[in-house]
C-alpha cells in the first residue's frame, strides 16, 4: 500500500540474520550501525539521523500507524 515507517540505508549487504532482526523490529541503528549511511525513522518530523540532513515533505504525504520498534 505504500506506507514506509523506516528508511534506512547501509553501504554494505546485509545478512539474512541482519534482515531477519530488523523484520522482527529492531531498530536499524543496532545492525551494523558504522555501516548506515542513511536513517530517517518517518516518525513525527522528516530529519535524517545520521547526517542531520532534513527532508521535504512533497505532495502531501499523510502519517500511518508506525509499526513496534525495539530501540
Amino acid at each position: 500500500n505504500g506506507d514506509i515507517a523506516e528508511c534506512a540505508i547501509w553501504n554494505v549487504a546485509l545478512t539474512a540474520s541482519e534482515i531477519s532482526s530488523l523484520a522482527a523490529g529492531f531498530s536499524p541503528r543496532y545492525i551494523r550501525p558504522a555501516s548506515l549511511v542513511f536513517y530517517a525513522p518517518l516518525v513525527g518530523t522528516l530529519q535524517e539521523l545520521r547526517g542531520g540532513v532534513s527532508l521535504t515533505n512533497v505532495n502531501s504525504t499523510t502519517t500511518a500507524d508506525h509499526p513496534r520498534v525495539f530501540q
